[in-house]
């Protein structure tokens, strides 16, 4: 089988009409060359060249031998071109998981911020829950997901997985715009012991924190879409508690503290510490991105 990197020296040769100036532009030394054409001499039968007492002359086999290789070596400059870009990171596919929240607030930006950066890159993203997103970042289909975690029932990270925190969100009390303790500075836990809320379709977390103040939520309404949660708090219909994330302030919708902070839930990027995707780190740094931006808004 021909060596196309011989092809590729023929070509330069014949470019160049010499050993010399062609090892020149290749960065070769010149018996290189010489080695190189008479190896390809020796595997065609051809005679390429004629070695003149002040040079060579190229002979009819030697420029047929060039064209008819030059598509080869071409797609193989190329392909050596697209893989060293993939290789360095200036080309290539990743896939991107996200929660609901997550991919409404944070991933939009990020990803225009990747492309922004990352022109000739492609991304693909997906969402899904939790344990989706886990499941598809250890059997592969995902490079990254963004997943969080809280103080109850968020199940442990797989092994092999790393995490990268991006946000530590904060939980905001929804009260519609006319409720009686809408103008407050802060609100005690236990005030709310009557209210009627709206929540997620398991809240362990809201009961765990009511029962600590002394009653039972009454739970009328249940969502796991914020947007939902917002509708019917701005309709008067109950009052909620959402993360960070899950909040788009608006009318008809008031937000007070709580006079005892509620659990945070952490957010974070995960992939597994196998993946050596050159494209990885910076869509982590996009990612942090679209978490500065939220911050700003």
């Amino acid at each position: 089988m021909l060596n196309p990197i011989h092809l590729l020296t023929l070509r330069t040769v014949l470019a160049h009409g010499s050993f010399a100036r062609a090892a020149v532009e290749l960065g070769y030394t010149t018996p290189a060359v010489s080695q190189q054409v008479s190896a390809l001499e020796r595997a065609t039968g051809l005679v390429l060249f004629e070695r003149l007492p002040r040079g060579i002359r190229a002979t009819p086999a030697a420029s047929y031998l060039a064209t008819a290789g030059s598509e080869i070596v071409n797609a193989l400059v190329w392909l050596e071109r697209d893989a060293v870009a993939i290789a360095t990171g200036r080309r290539g596919e990743i896939r991107l998981g996200s929660f609901p929240t997550a991919s409404q607030r944070i991933v939009p930006a990020a990803l225009a911020h990747f492309a922004a950066a990352n022109p000739e890159s492609v991304v693909s993203f997906d969402q899904g829950t939790l344990e989706e997103l886990l499941a598809a970042l250890t059997e592969g289909p995902l490079d990254v997901a963004v997943v969080y975690e809280n103080d109850l029932g968020t199940p442990p990270l797989p092994s092999g997985l790393e995490a990268v925190h991006l946000l530590t969100e904060r939980r905001h009390l929804l009260l519609p715009a006319e409720h009686r303790l809408g103008g407050n500075a802060a609100i005690d836990l236990g005030d709310l012991a009557g209210e009627t809320w709206i929540a997620s379709k398991t809240s362990p977390l809201l009961n765990r924190m009511c029962t600590s103040a002394g009653f039972e939520p009454r739970i009328a309404h249940r969502t796991d879409d914020f947007d939902v949660m917002h509708e019917f708090v701005r309709h008067g219909l109950g009052i909620a508690l959402v993360p960070a994330l899950g909040h788009v302030p608006g009318p008809g919708i008031v937000t007070v503290p709580l006079t005892v902070t509620p659990p945070t839930r952490r957010v974070y990027a995960v992939h597994r510490r196998s993946n050596e995707n050159p494209l990885l780190a910076q869509l982590i740094d996009a990612l942090r991105e679209g978490v500065r931006l939220f911050r700003v808004a």
